[in-house]
This record gives structure tokens, sequence and C-alpha cells, in this order.
């Protein structure tokens, strides 16, 4: 009796190699397709590295400056212990000395000094006076007194008759002057326009009575003028 086989009995495929190497090639391309499961960690271990970098030069820069530090406390120790043992060397004298006395004399004769009041200067001395009874030798007459001439009296002018067409003539240049000074004179103060053209009618006159032309004094505008 033939026993039974359960196995399949269709024959295996042969295998060519270019299917080999076909699949070889297949499975590559998806090795290089599928990315790194650790691959989104490569910006924050680049930002890693250069936080790790200037840490290490910051603990460079703090051990330079332990040694600074160092090498001040080892001078400035240094320092104290000659400071202190200078103090044990140098013998200070605790009382005062015969300097010590001389310098208080003269800071008390300085104090002394600017507290005593000014002095007053001295008067010259007095000149010795004069006694006319001391002079026997000479005689005492009386001084004759020379006459001195009267002031002579000027004959006052007579004002000169101003005609009438000369007097207009005056005031109209008078008036024409007044009208080209500032506004008080024009008219808003009365005062000053009077006073302005009384001082121009007397320089006129003074012009027309004294032909050299020699000015007028101040006196002779202020007061007042002889009325036409």
């Amino acid at each position: 009796m033939k026993s039974s086989r359960s196995s399949n009995q269709t024959p295996l495929r042969r295998v060519s190699s270019g299917a080999l190497t076909q699949s070889h090639n297949s499975s590559v391309n998806q090795k290089n397709i599928v990315q790194h499961p650790l691959e989104f960690l490569t910006p924050a271990l680049s930002d890693l590295s250069d936080e790790l970098d200037g840490i290490l030069s910051s603990t460079h820069q703090m051990v330079e400056l332990d040694k600074a530090l160092a090498d001040f406390n080892h001078g400035f120790g240094s320092l104290l212990w000659a400071l202190k043992l200078n103090a044990y060397c140098v013998n200070w004298p605790e009382a005062p000395t015969d300097e010590s006395f001389n310098r208080v004399e003269e800071l008390n004769a300085r104090l002394q000094q600017s507290l005593a009041p000014p002095r007053e200067p001295t008067p010259p001395p007095a000149e010795p006076e004069h006694n006319p009874a001391d002079e026997t030798y000479r005689t005492q007459q009386e001084e004759e007194v020379v006459p001195q001439p009267p002031p002579k009296i000027q004959p006052k002018t007579k004002p000169k008759v101003v005609s009438v067409q000369l007097r207009k003539k005056r005031e109209a240049f008078v008036d024409s002057v007044i009208e080209s000074l500032p506004l008080e004179y024009r008219g808003s103060q009365p005062a000053l326009r009077s006073a302005m053209s009384s001082v121009l009618h007397a320089l006129m006159r003074h012009q027309c009575t004294t032909p050299e032309d020699n000015g007028i004094r101040v006196p002779d505008v202020v007061k007042q003028p002889d009325l036409p």
C-alpha cells in the first residue's frame, strides 16, 4: 500500500541571478527612502553642540579669573603682613616732643593775631600852629583892597518887528517840521507840540537876529520866549 504524502508535490521554481540582483537593489532603495527614526534630533543636537562650546569658553574664563583672584589675594596678604611687621619694628613715640610744644606756641600766636582787632592807621604828625605874635620882625599892615570894576551890563536888544508874511512862513515851516516828528509831537500831546513849536521859533528868531551864526545857548532856548 502506497503512503500518501501531505506535502505539495509541485516542483520549486528556479530563481534566476537577475532576479536576485533586482530584489537586492529594490531593498536598498527602500532603505534609502525610509528616514532614520532619530533623524529629528539633528537640529537639537547641533544647538546643543553650540551651547556646549559656549559653556566651555565660559569655564575657561572662570578658571582664568580664579587664577587672577588668587594672585591678588596672595599680593594683598603680603602687603598686610608687611604692614604688620613694620608696626612691630618701628618705634612710635607716645609722649609729645619739643617740636610738638613749639608748634602749639606758633598756633596760639597765629590764633591771637587773627582774633585781635585791626589796628587803626596812625595819624600824621601835627604841624606846629602858626602864631603871628611870634613873628616880631613883621608888621601887620592892612591889605589894600583893589576895587573891581562893576560888571558891564549889556543893553537889551529890542526884538525885531517880524512882518506878518514872515511870521506865516515861520509857522508853516514849524508845522512841517512837527509833522515829521513822532505821534506825541503831532497832536496826541498838545504840551509837547507847544514846547517843540516854541523851541523852533526861538531858533529861527536867533538865526534872523544874529547873522554871524554863532549858535544859541541852552538857557536861552529853555527860558520863556517872547510871544509874537
